[in-house]
């Protein structure tokens, strides 16, 4: 969806009364969606979605062991995402994170704090831990779990495995399509119900699609 289709899109919600419309700028439009289980929604326009803006919305923890971070540059974290992901699952993104949660001393990323400090809810601490990733609909934020998927390809196969590389990748990428394909689904009010049916959102259905999106673009 572009700019104006978006804007418009917001105003018919608008005029009917299930959103109000708070702010809007040259990047971005926020409402607040008076649904039952109301919230801030922000909306960001395809055209502002460069590599530069794209980037100031994803956070890579710098606690990830110095072994691993090759698999989790920026560089090439943003290169795939704006290559090979849909881009209207950046449209409600408000950030995409991924953290190292220390495993052994049980203990979540220091740097969810900056996670704390965006979405100003303590709650950053706790959400997605022990899991691959999680979306978290209420903040319209998206959590991928490295040290989750570390440790679960380290129960298969040994660093210097050949195949230690590629299940990394795949675990990696397989549950950010997955996430974003959650948040795309779950948190657009506006996606056309004729290219995204509601029963899209199932997560039998998202994990067809990531199975299929991961092998036919990855």
């Amino acid at each position: 969806m572009d700019k104006q289709s978006i804007i418009h899109s917001l105003k018919l919600l608008a005029d009917e009364g299930e959103i109000e419309i708070l702010s809007e700028d040259e990047k971005s439009i926020t409402v607040w969606d008076n649904s039952e289980c109301g919230k801030e929604l922000t909306f960001y326009f395809r055209e502002h979605n460069t590599y530069r803006n794209l980037a100031k919305r994803v956070f890579i923890s710098p606690t990830i062991p110095k072994v691993y971070k090759p698999f989790f540059t920026k560089h090439c974290v943003m290169k795939t995402l704006l290559e090979k992901i849909d881009p209207n699952c950046f449209m409600t993104m408000t950030a995409l994170f991924i953290v190292w949660d220390d495993n052994k001393d049980n203990e979540t990323d220091k740097f969810r704090s900056k996670l704390e400090d965006l979405t100003d809810d303590e709650y950053a601490h706790e959400i997605g831990d022990g899991l691959l990733g999680i979306t978290w609909w209420e903040r319209n934020v998206c959590i991928i779990s490295a040290s989750q998927i570390i440790h679960t390809v380290l129960e298969m196969y040994e660093e210097d495995d050949y195949q230690f590389k590629e299940e990394v990748e795949i675990g990696f990428w397989t549950t950010v399509i997955h996430e974003l394909r959650h948040l795309l689904l779950d948190t657009n009010i506006i996606l056309p119900e004729n290219e995204y049916p509601q029963e899209l959102a199932s997560e039998d259905n998202v994990e067809e699609y990531c199975r299929k999106h991961f092998e036919n673009n990855f």
